[in-house]
C-alpha cells in the first residue's frame, strides 16, 4: 500500500540503553525509516540496526541507508519448469 502502519509501541523502556534493532530483509525500506524515527523519540544511548539482506532494488525512501558492509540482493522473478 506504500503506508506503514503502526498497530502498537515499544513495551520496554530504552532511555539511554544502547539498542541493536535486527531485520532480516530491507525491501523499500519504509517499514525501517518509520521504525527508527519512532525509535529515536524514545531516546535511546545509541541504535545500531543490523540487517541480513538488503533489496536496494525496491527501494524508494532515502531515509533509510544500511550500513556500507551489506551486500545487496538481487532478486529474480521464479519461472517454474
Amino acid at each position: 500500500s506504500g503506508s506503514v502502519k503502526v498497530e502498537s509501541g515499544f513495551s520496554v523502556d530504552i532511555t539511554g540503553k544502547n539498542v541493536l534493532v535486527i531485520e532480516d530483509i530491507v525491501d523499500t525500506g519504509r517499514t525501517l525509516a518509520v521504525f527508527m524515527d519512532m525509535l529515536k523519540m524514545k531516546k535511546p544511548k545509541s541504535a545500531k540496526i543490523c540487517v541480513l539482506l538488503n533489496k536496494t532494488a525496491r527501494r524508494v525512501t532515502c531515509a533509510f541507508r544500511p550500513p556500507k558492509l551489506l551486500s545487496p540482493i538481487k532478486v529474480k522473478k521464479f519461472a517454474p519448469p
